[in-house]
């Protein structure tokens, strides 16, 4: 785990920096994730959200390398925290393995 500097994510840092200052949220007890895939030149929201999602459960999600969802196989690019959200972005890229 390193800071997140736009500079050096290139070619994500703008997008990823644009879409987390622009998150919105209220308070709540628990975590929830969001994913966002990578179309150049940014990243696009998907209808994968997960809400009220454990500690165990974002751990196990942010030490894995590789994630399936609906269907397609997606490697990690970036996860960034917003504790005070309660929100963990998760930055991903369609692989063909």
């Amino acid at each position: 785990m390193t800071e997140f500097t736009g500079e050096r994510a290139q070619p994500y840092g703008a997008s990823i920096t644009d879409l987390v200052l622009a998150s919105e949220g209220g308070y709540t007890s628990t975590f929830s994730a969001l994913y966002w895939v990578w179309h150049e030149p940014a990243f696009r929201s998907t209808d994968q959200r997960e809400g009220s999602i454990f500690t165990l459960e974002l751990a196990q999600r942010l030490l894995d390398h590789y994630t399936v969802l609906g269907g397609k196989t997606y490697e990690f690019i970036y996860s960034v925290l917003d504790p005070q959200l309660k929100k963990v972005h998760l930055f991903v890229k369609e692989v063909d393995l």
